[in-house]
Formats: structure tokens, sequence, C-alpha cells
């Protein structure tokens, strides 16, 4: 299977006025869980993900919470995990880059003798996302050292550029049927070994419902699909 970055923004649903709050997308609910299924360029399910909000506050009209990403591969096996937080105010949507961690990615997947440093950049989904606006960018870094020695062994940079609006569009899951707003983005990733540093660019497309989170993701090389996730399961609204 082909290495790909699946941006999975896909977080929870709750009261509709909590989403009302959060903007256009999101809304918080504690113990709410969203599965994805991941598929490879020939359509054969490939792994899922499952995300869970296990904190939610809100505090002078900001409300942070924190999802719990599971990743298993496509025997169903647990292959890693991650949390990255969520914040919410005034009808924006502030995303801890945490969340594209995904480890099928190249780089993504340190050994448990790996102590992993991470910083950056939150992403942005303001309330009233308009066709052919642009959205502001981000930057992560990872950054891998061996735990005994403290030696450094990789650094990796994320760069996420050219967020646009598309449109429009209506998509279709297991979960259901959505209608969306859809955006895309370029990606560029530099990992530096040593001396040698290796770039790797792709470019995402995704679909966001309201209330939902994303419903679709596919992500190209060279305008060629690596792969794609589908939003598979939801709570009830």
């Amino acid at each position: 299977m082909k290495t790909l970055l699946l941006l999975s923004l896909a977080l929870l649903t709750g009261p509709m006025s909590l989403a009302q709050d959060c903007g256009l997308y999101y809304d918080l609910r504690k113990g709410g869980t969203y599965e994805l299924t991941t598929f490879d360029s020939r359509d054969q399910p490939s792994g899922r993900v499952v995300q869970e909000v296990r904190e939610a506050n809100t505090a002078g009209g900001k409300t942070t919470a924190l999802i719990h990403q599971q990743v298993f591969d496509k025997k169903g096996k647990p292959s890693a995990s991650n949390d990255y937080t969520v914040e919410c105010q005034a009808g924006l949507v502030r995303l801890d880059m945490r969340a594209i961690m995904n480890p099928q990615a190249p780089g993504q997947n340190p050994q448990a003798d790996m102590d992993v440093q991470v910083s950056g950049d939150f992403l942005e989904l303001p309330a009233q996302l308009k066709p052919g606006s642009t959205l502001k960018n981000g930057t992560m870094t990872v950054a891998m050292r061996d735990k005994k020695s403290g030696t450094a062994i990789s650094t990796t940079t994320i760069s996420i550029s050219n967020r646009r609006v598309e449109g429009t569009e209506t998509i279709k899951t297991e979960a259901g049927s959505f209608a969306c707003t859809k955006i895309s983005q370029d990606v560029l990733m530099k990992t530096g070994i040593g001396n040698l540093a290796i770039p790797f660019s792709m470019r995402t497309v995704e679909w966001y419902a309201p209330g939902v989170g994303a419903v679709r993701s596919e992500t190209y090389r060279k305008d060629k699909l690596l792969g794609y996730s589908l939003l598979t399961t939801a709570p009830l609204r």
C-alpha cells in the first residue's frame, strides 16, 4: 500500500446550538465518536481511523476539546494513536496540526525507542466558507531523537499552503448523504536526516459537512490519486 497523508479533520456532532457557536462545521461533544475508512488507489480498504472526543470544556466563550485518534490497519490491528486539540471561539475553529499525524504518511510512525517532539500552528476554519476564498496556511515540525542517547534521528517539517474553498457538492457514504463544502490544499513534507533533506509533495482535497466535519478526503501525488478516506460511521444528530 502506498503511503499517504490523510488530513482526517473529522470531529464530532452534538447539539445544534453548540454547532452554531463553533461555526459551520464542528460540534464538540464529549464521548462522541467518528469512524473513517481509508482506501487505496484501487478502491480497496486499507484501514480505518476512529476519533473520539475525550474531553470538552467551555470557558469565557471558548470551547476546547481533546480528540483521541486510533489508527487500525486493513486487518483491524491497532497500528498507532495520537491526541490533538481543537479550539472554537466566536465562530472560528482552530485545529491542532497534530491531527494530520497519520502513521500512514512517510516518517510518521515512530518506534517505541524514539522520543518525538511536535510543535506547530493551528489550522483555521472560519464560520463562513465562500467559494473562491483562501484560508490561512500552517506549518508543523516533528523532531525524533533516540530515547537512550538523545541523538537526533530526523526532523520533518510539514507545510500546508494554497488552502482554497472550491465550492459545494453532495457526498454519499455509508454514514449518509451530506451537503459539503470542498477545500483543496498543498502539502509539502521535508524530512531531514543528517545533512540530507528529502521532500515529498502532495495535494489533498476535502469535503466538510455542516455539524459533521470531514466526510471525504483525497490525497494526490503529481495528479495521481494515492488514496482516500470516507466517513463510514458517525454519531446520531
